[in-house]
């Protein structure tokens, strides 16, 4: 298994990834995805801002991930390279999600793990934070294994939901 940077071919690929998300009612499935009119404007859009370039007032410089099987997208991974302060208070360097059909094979561990060497070699970053739902024991377990160290925990007042923070380092995999 290998995280692989989204290309614009990818899109075919990715809108079905993106429709079965939905189908499984999860939401937010890829982050700034319905301010583009379709998945190849949205990858596009992507490749400037691995770079750096275009980047909309608010959002810093980050790449998008897949992994692949069979053909399909199976799972994604946003590693962004920099925290502005939003992120630093509430959402960290790195978001993935895996389909629920493709859950409990150990991709998520697999692309943290992967997503920690890249934040480390590629963008510099000798630590990165994550978040999660405090409830989704899954992913808190997944960051653990990584060697997430937990920072604090919030709640949205509008929703009640509640989230961890986790930190990890970037000594683990070397």
């Amino acid at each position: 298994m290998q995280l692989v940077l989204a290309q614009v071919s990818d899109a075919e690929a990715l809108q079905r990834y993106e429709d079965a998300c939905k189908d499984a009612e999860e939401t937010d499935v890829l982050p700034f995805r319905l301010q583009y009119a379709d998945m190849s404007a949205f990858l596009k859009a992507q490749t400037d801002w691995h770079i750096g370039a275009n980047l909309p007032e608010g959002v810093v410089s980050s790449s998008l991930y897949v992994v692949r099987q069979h053909g399909e997208v199976v799972a994604t991974l946003v590693l962004r390279h920099e925290l502005n302060a939003y992120l630093r208070k509430f959402i960290g360097h790195i978001g993935y999600r895996v389909l629920p059909a493709y859950r409990r094979q150990g991709i998520a561990k697999e692309m943290l793990k992967q997503a920690v060497v890249l934040a480390k070699r590629e963008y510099g970053l000798q630590a990165v934070m994550v978040s999660c739902r405090d409830d989704n024991i899954a992913s808190k377990k997944t960051i653990l294994h990584a060697g997430g160290c937990w920072e604090r925990s919030y709640r949205i007042p509008e929703t009640n939901e509640c989230y961890d923070i986790f930190w990890i380092g970037g000594n683990e995999y070397d």
